[in-house]
């Protein structure tokens, strides 16, 4: 009766043993899968800062280069990974290998929305004045307003690859990783913020480039400038002591007056029911030394409230005679 049950048992052990080998198998060749891609990953991300670094120089065509070459490594990654797909998904529930298996996986799609990035931002800047090193750097006014409008549109596929590669990121398990790994996405998130704000900003500076200069052909456009004189302090910023007009249009920018903001070049101010909002502060002041409560351009900046201050500025302007 004895012989029958230790035959059973290893049996058992034998199954177990072979279980266990296959498993060992299994996790061997995701591993040295996981290894290869993670080695494509790598240079893929060494080649996406290079690239980055490249477009700080204004080396567009280096830049696009190192773009496409990081696009391939990040393909051959997934690739890699693909084709084993059985062992990677054995890796993928074992603790800690399981997680940098799947940051793997994570890794290669965030590199291939940079890269998809990067390849973008070469094209919106190829050929544009400034920009673009290996074009004339010397360029019209109105030439530069079209390219940064036109840039400030192409920027918008860019900034969805870089919306799409941080979410990417953010939905990555990082509990487990350790080394280099827990450094490269730490680094990616950085970069990667950094990245995406000065797009963001750079979308909305060109938006409004053309609102501000004007159109080809359109009318100028005339802006105040005020200089507020910081040793007497007033609550928009300080004493209002010159002033200037700028003229803008599409290809153009022209300072057109510049004067002291006194009483000589704007004589007369804004008394009481010609709009003045409330005043008590000035007004007990002035009253106090016998004064009648008068409010000239040079002191308009009472409130902390810009629109209310450029209202008021508006109506002594158009009080001394002035467009």
């Amino acid at each position: 009766m004895k012989k029958p049950a230790r035959k059973k048992k290893w049996a058992l052990i034998s199954v177990g043993i072979c279980v266990v080998l296959v498993l060992l198998a299994l996790g061997l060749i995701g591993a040295f899968s996981s290894l290869k891609a993670y080695k494509d990953m790598k240079a893929s991300k060494d080649l996406l800062f290079s690239a980055m670094d490249s477009l700080g120089k204004r080396d567009i065509e280096s830049a696009a280069r190192s773009f496409a070459q990081a696009q391939e490594h990040a393909n051959k990654a997934a690739s890699e990974l693909k084709e084993h797909k059985i062992s990677v998904g054995f890796l993928k529930i074992v603790p800690y290998a399981g997680t940098q298996v799947r940051a793997l996986d994570s890794f290669t799609r965030i590199g291939g929305h940079l890269s998809r990035a990067g390849i973008l931002l070469s094209g919106a800047m190829r050929g544009a004045p400034g920009l673009d090193a290996a074009s004339p750097q010397q360029a019209t006014m109105g030439t530069m307003v079209d390219v940064l409008t036109k840039l400030g549109n192409d920027l918008a596929p860019v900034e969805k690859e870089l919306l799409a590669a941080r979410k990417e990121s953010q939905a990555m398990k990082t509990g487990w990783l350790i080394g280099r790994a827990s450094n490269l996405k730490k680094e990616l998130d950085e970069k990667l913020d950094t990245a995406l704000g000065d797009v963001q900003k750079a979308r909305k500076v060109t938006a409004a480039l053309s609102g501000i200069m004007g159109v080809a052909g359109g009318p100028a456009k005339t802006y105040m400038l005020l200089q507020q004189d910081c040793y007497e302090l007033r609550a928009s910023g300080g004493l209002i002591s010159a002033f200037g007009l700028l003229e803008c249009s599409h290809d153009s920018i022209k300072l057109a007056d510049y004067q002291r903001a006194d009483i000589n070049t704007l004589r007369y101010g804004l008394i009481s029911g010609e709009g003045i909002p409330a005043l008590p502060s000035l007004g007990g002041w002035l009253v106090s030394y016998g004064i009648l409560p008068t409010l000239h351009f040079y002191d308009a900046g009472w409130w902390p409230d810009f629109p209310e201050t450029t209202d008021v500025l508006a109506k002594i302007w158009s009080k001394n005679g002035k467009a």
